[in-house]
């Protein structure tokens, strides 16, 4: 079994003018429609407030999407590819969301 090493980073998304339906608050609760898209670039930091770089041959980054928190599995989980740093949530993927 791999073992994985987490560590607690600050998240920031830049959503662009192109996302106007979505709401992302201070807690980092995000707010869309069912059935929009989500574009978004990530940006990480360290506790220090310095930029996290991830190591392309190292790290993996997941988006994962859960009703609350404490739920065991996702409703949406999402790679994101270290060489862009674009979280992309297509409308199909919120189209089941209730």
């Amino acid at each position: 079994m791999q073992k994985h090493n987490l560590i607690k980073l600050q998240i920031r998304l830049d959503l662009g003018s192109d996302n106007m339906s979505v709401n992302i608050k201070s807690n980092g609760l995000i707010i869309m429609n069912r059935g929009d898209t989500l574009i978004t670039t990530i940006s990480i930091f360290n506790p220090d407030g310095t930029e996290y770089i991830p190591d392309p041959n190292n790290d993996t980054l997941r988006f994962a999407l859960k009703k609350n928190y404490d739920d065991a599995e996702p409703l949406i989980l999402k790679d994101i590819p270290v060489d862009t740093m674009v979280l992309r949530i297509d409308a199909e993927d919120t189209k089941i969301l209730d």
